[in-house]
């Protein structure tokens, strides 16, 4: 479950910018341009995509007491042992808005 959940976002995030190239390469075909155009309104979509990508990055799974834990989200004791769950509240919300897709388990929901 744990690598799922992260090859799914990963999957949902490269999908969406697939679609913003095309739109971008559309756009630019209604204009009658040989270049890809950008538009200002695919800037911001493009670098909440990147966001998203980093926030996953950085919340990718690491060895804990019991098993994998989130590299930031997790609690270290006294006794140095590394606890929490994975994937943590962080990557389930990510992959809130998906849940319609037909890969999103049930048990990602945060």
């Amino acid at each position: 479950m744990t690598g799922d959940l992260i090859t799914f976002l990963r999957a949902q995030i490269i999908e969406s910018r697939q679609h913003i190239l095309e739109l971008r390469k559309l756009t630019a075909e209604d204009q009658g341009l040989t270049e890809p155009w950008t538009p200002e309104g695919f800037d911001p979509v493009m670098v909440d995509l990147d966001a998203k990508q980093q926030i996953i990055d950085l919340h990718e799974p690491i060895e804990g007491e019991w098993g994998p834990v989130c590299a930031v989200c997790h609690t270290t004791g006294a006794d140095g042992d590394r606890k929490g769950e994975y994937p943590c509240t962080t990557l389930r919300l990510l992959a809130l808005p998906y849940a319609d897709h037909p890969a999103y388990r049930q048990e990602w929901k945060p």
